[in-house]
């Protein structure tokens, strides 16, 4: 409920040093209580490398 959308944070270690890697928010659906499926696909990844990802949802009242 009440969800603007989303950003995505990418580190090589877990748990500290997240950078966010969207550009532009992933949008939400608002206020309905459906739920939903979205998609993002990170670019620039290293084949061998292990990433870990935060996902940060952005309220419609822009709390986090």
């Amino acid at each position: 409920m009440d969800n603007l959308g989303f950003n995505v944070y990418r580190s090589t270690v877990p748990d500290r040093a997240y950078s966010q890697v969207n550009g532009n928010m992933v949008l939400g659906l608002g206020t309905t209580a459906d739920g939903g499926t979205y998609y993002f696909r990170d670019h620039g990844l290293a084949n061998g490398t292990r990433y870990y990802y935060h996902i940060e949802d952005v309220e419609t009242t822009t709390r986090v």
